[in-house]
């Protein structure tokens, strides 16, 4: 006949190592997910503030040329900014300048 082994209480350690391994795991995830938050929060909801692949974003500044009729074409420069308020219900601001024949018209910018 066999004998029955004794319950030494060593069987309960590789549950305990397996907890520990499951807990760093776990700290981890939610370290990265932390630090990456704001990212992933900006490309969902902002997604044309963010760019991933390294072209220009909305914000910014940009110059062109704006038509204001038949053969009228000025020059425009802007100036647009990122807002990432959470009780702002704008997204976007800035500034943007129209050169007019030796003067210049300023304006202000903001929008969703």
């Amino acid at each position: 006949m066999r004998e029955i082994p004794r319950c030494t209480g060593r069987e309960a350690t590789p549950r305990r190592r397996t907890s520990k391994k499951v807990g760093w795991v776990t700290f981890g995830v939610l370290v990265i997910v932390a630090l990456t938050l704001p990212y992933l929060s900006q490309a969902l909801f902002d997604p044309w503030a963010l760019s991933l692949t390294g072209r220009p974003t909305l914000p910014g500044y940009w110059s062109g040329e704006m038509s204001f009729g038949r053969g009228d074409t000025r020059p425009v420069v802007m100036h647009l900014r990122a807002e990432t308020c959470s009780r702002c219900s704008v997204d976007v601001e800035g500034e943007a300048k129209v050169c007019v024949a030796g003067r210049s018209i300023d304006y202000r910018l903001s929008g969703e």
